[in-house]
């Protein structure tokens, strides 16, 4: 019997410049990598025209490719760069970006198969906006698989539940979803703050008899536990670091996936156009 290192042979979309969908945004958390800690988001983007039977049942499929990025719009941001060429806008760093407004924005993607330790792997190198001829047809586009956003900071169990378990492991591993309780079936629902706060000195949450104390010493304890209340520290709120900035993003070595067919119409996306501003409703939403 003979073993190879991928079980199956991967199929990877033709290298080349092509019209593609953002389908879904995905805050990964704080990671850590060859730059250390940082808070990363993923952008995933589907390619309408270019398509591929995965499955004899479902028949054409489009390929979808995928980038991470720091969640940061500071200086040397690949996010930043990547969000102007898409739209071919000016965004203004200091005011921040919605980024659900940038869902559906259809878009060139232009991106190369890089192959490294025996694996072939899609390295993005470019983004554009649509060209006045393509802008033409973009809302005649329709979205394949699933659209969303998913926020640790705001988090939908629904759209959590619709990634894969690969991908929730490595979310699971990040600082805010371990603050968030976050498992691989949703959020851990909190214990009764009574199970968790251990018992005071001399209270009666046991039913055994304890030994019995004369008055003085009774009131020499209330004193020490009232004392300790009053100089107990408070905890401190420190606003967030400034991110530091971004040098480069790593690659994602995975397969082209294949998600339930959902036809949600794909938003147009023109060169001239702006996208439109909306108030941020919560820290996913807002530069970091």
């Amino acid at each position: 019997m003979r073993v190879t290192k991928n079980s199956q042979p991967r199929v990877m979309p033709p290298a080349g410049t092509h019209i593609a969908i953002l389908t879904q945004i995905i805050d990964w958390g704080t990671q850590t990598d060859k730059f250390g800690k940082r808070r990363k988001l993923e952008l995933v983007w589907e390619l309408p025209e270019c398509l591929h039977v995965f499955n004899e049942e479902r028949g054409e499929e489009p390929f979808i490719i995928d980038q991470k990025f720091g969640l940061t719009l500071g200086k040397g941001s690949k996010l930043l760069e990547a969000l102007e060429a898409m739209t071919n806008t000016e965004i203004d760093a200091e005011d921040g970006v919605d980024l659900e407004e940038y869902l559906g924005t259809v878009c060139n993607v232009s991106f190369k198969i890089k192959a490294a330790d025996g694996y072939e792997n899609v390295n993005i190198t470019s983004f554009g906006a649509l060209s006045a001829r393509d802008a033409k047809h973009a809302d005649k586009l329709e979205i394949a698989g699933n659209s969303f956003v998913f926020d640790l900071d705001n988090i939908d169990e629904d759209v959590w539940n619709l990634l894969p378990e690969w991908k929730k492991k490595r979310i699971m591993q990040s600082d805010e979803a371990k603050e968030a309780g976050l498992t691989a079936d949703g959020v851990e629902e909190e214990t009764q703050e009574e199970d968790e706060r251990p018992a005071k000195k001399g209270s009666n949450s046991s039913n055994k008899k304890r030994p019995a104390r004369d008055e003085e010493e009774e009131e020499e304890t209330e004193e020490e536990e009232e004392e300790e209340e009053l100089f107990k520290p408070t905890k401190k709120v420190v606003g967030k670091k400034k991110s530091e900035p971004e040098e480069e993003e790593e690659e994602e070595e995975e397969r082209p996936r294949k998600v339930a067919k959902k036809s949600v119409p794909a938003k147009k996306s023109v060169p001239t156009k702006a996208v439109p501003a909306k108030k941020k409703a919560n820290d996913l939403f807002k530069k970091r």
